[in-house]
């Protein structure tokens, strides 16, 4: 029996060490799938060095133009600069220029204009984002046939595409490797060794000279010195060489990464058809919404534009008009989800197109009210930044409405070319406005005609692009101004003095400057 147990584990054993060796055969036999590289990226090895170095003084642009200077006269250089560098790219990679990609540039380049015209940071930031968003577009339009893509499609690629950036952070260095390795034979090695040789002894050369030829430039014309010394005036100061630094070599793989990353067209440009959820789950929940939209609208045009329904006790008509434009607006935007939801991810129906149809009317409905409400609320509290951002975003989502309604009918409609093109060339109308400027002559006027507006406070917080009228306001004899309001105008001019003290050719804004000129006479 004994001798039985141990034949028994042994055949076992055996079978176990056979299955084994069956499956590393098999693993031994399946292929190796390597995946080739794309003809682009091919040519950002092969031409690493025009790559490497395209990156290097494109980070040395960037941060010379925007480095504490946000919104200097460098900032349509900065965009000026980021097209040169992504034409020379593509040209490298074979890539021609799309005509309808003129919109993308044309608004970028509006944008960086704005920049150097406003001294508003909320505007600022504003137009960061837009010049953003906008480089993204351009790039994607470029590199792949995005006729087809909406929302989905480009939300789901701006992702993949960001992390493609952070998988090709050792590019730089894998691609100089390759290329390293590519020129190993003699005559071809000693040429790229003999051309690194040759540049690094003419900026051997360079460097002395260059130092000597400016010190005496300098000392031979006191103009040129100053503005020597203006243009490069933050940038070089010691304690800004660390910050100037990590500025330039984060810029640098950061251009040199996204060529990389969207040189690997690992993006699927096909989409993929996502209405396929039956119809009636859309049906039953947009018809409740309906009925709930149907009924605030009727009670909206009987109570708030006819004035027919009687208010609750103790609540007056011009309160209940004065309230809810917020919540208005956020129901709106959902409205807007909404109706764009259901267009993608549900199929064709007869009632649901009714049901989105009456849904987008009746969000027009609550765009005149909220509108209505917000023009009473500014009759009675004047203007701030955020109510006219507010009337423009109401504006904004009346038009977009507008093209949805036509996608509801027609399939083919660019809902998404049409959403773009909308929000830039009204957000540029916005950028140019100058806010700041008409909510200090609106409110200024109001203080002395209507008597409804004593809140200086805000007034003195405004950026410099309402100097003008600070200044005219400060300058009227006609107009009588208390001690306390004496002292909030000195405290905005004494404000704008110190932002407007140190101009530089380099950080020289068109706000600041008109600003600075205007206090300046002011206070003589």
């Amino acid at each position: 029996m004994e001798n039985e147990s141990v034949l028994q584990k042994q055949i076992i054993k055996n079978e176990n060490t056979d299955n084994q060796n069956i499956e590393v055969q098999r693993t031994e036999q399946r292929p190796t799938i390597i995946k080739e590289d794309t003809k682009e990226t091919k040519c950002m090895k092969n031409q690493y060095p025009f790559f490497v170095v395209s990156a290097i003084v494109y980070a040395i642009f960037y941060t010379f133009c925007l480095y504490k200077n946000a919104s200097g006269i460098t900032a349509p250089f900065f965009i000026a600069g980021t097209f040169l560098y992504l034409f020379f790219g593509m040209k490298k990679m074979e890539i021609s220029m799309k005509k309808t990609s003129i919109f993308y540039m044309v608004a970028l380049m509006l944008l960086g204009f704005s920049l150097m015209l406003t001294d508003d940071t909320r505007i600022i930031v504003m137009n960061y984002i837009g010049i953003l968003l906008l480089l993204l577009l351009f790039v994607f339009h470029q590199f792949y046939q995005d006729k087809d893509w909406g929302f989905g499609k480009y939300s789901a690629v701006t992702g993949d595409f960001l992390i493609e950036i952070l998988a090709a952070l050792g590019a730089p260095f894998s691609y100089a490797k390759y290329y390293a390795e590519k020129n190993k034979k003699e005559k071809e090695n000693t040429i790229f060794r003999k051309n690194i040789t040759y540049i690094l002894i003419g900026i051997g050369i360079c460097i002395p000279l260059f130092i000597v030829v400016l010190a005496l430039l300098i000392s031979a014309d006191r103009i040129f010195g100053d503005y020597f010394i203006k243009l490069v005036r933050g940038i070089v100061i010691p304690e800004n060489l660390f910050g100037t630094i990590f500025l330039s070599i984060f810029i640098f793989f950061l251009a040199f990464c996204s060529f990389a990353a969207i040189a690997k067209r690992t993006i699927k440009e096909e989409v993929v058809n996502k209405r396929t959820q039956e119809p009636l789950i859309a049906i039953t929940f947009t018809s409740i919404m309906t009925v709930l939209y149907l009924l605030f609208c009727a009670i909206q045009i009987a109570g708030l534009f006819l004035g027919e329904l009687s208010l609750p006790e103790g609540y007056t008509y011009a309160a209940y008009a004065r309230e809810g434009f917020f919540q208005l607006l956020a129901v709106c935007i959902i409205n807007l989800a909404l109706v764009l939801a259901c267009l993608a991810y549900f199929k064709e129906h007869i009632i649901l197109r009714i049901l989105l149809t009456l849904i987008s009317l009746c969000t027009y409905i609550m765009v005149a009210s909220s509108t209505y409400r917000m023009l009473l609320y500014i009759k009675v509290y004047q203007l701030t930044f955020l109510r006219i951002f507010v009337l423009w975003s109401l504006l904004v989502i009346a038009v977009l409405m507008g093209g949805i309604i036509i996608s509801i009918y027609r399939k083919s409609f660019p809902v998404f070319r049409y959403a773009v093109v909308i929000i830039t060339v009204f957000y540029i109308g916005f950028a140019y406005s100058h806010p700041d400027y008409f909510i200090a002559r609106e409110n200024i006027r109001a203080m002395y005609t209507e008597d409804n507006y004593k809140d200086m406070y805000y007034l003195t917080s405004l950026s410099a692009d309402a100097a003008p009228i600070m200044v005219e306001y400060a300058n009227n004899k006609n107009l009588v101004k208390s001690e306390e309001q004496m002292t909030s105008l000195n405290y905005f001019f004494e404000k704008i003095q110190k932002k407007t003290d140190k101009i530089s050719i380099r950080s020289f804004n068109v706000s600041r400057f008109i600003a600075k000129n205007g206090v300046n006479q002011s206070l003589k």
